[in-house]
């Protein structure tokens, strides 16, 4: 993908050049879960050695997955 392109996207964890792979990640774990966000959270953790913040999680994959 462009660099251009790149910078146009929410952030994700995983990396900019991993988005598909991490959303396509996120949705089956929702779709076969349906996880609270407590849940979201912590499979976030579980998958994504350097996430951070709880409030960093949410913010940036919610909005995210509003986008789609």
């Amino acid at each position: 993908m462009p660099s251009e392109r790149l910078r146009g996207i929410v952030p994700m964890f995983g990396g900019a050049t991993r988005y598909v792979e991490t959303l396509d990640a996120i949705l089956e774990f929702v779709e076969t879960h349906q996880p609270t966000a407590d849940g979201l959270v912590d499979w976030h953790r579980g998958s994504f050695p350097s996430v951070s913040s709880r409030e960093s999680i949410l913010r940036r994959e919610f909005r995210s997955l509003k986008s789609v």
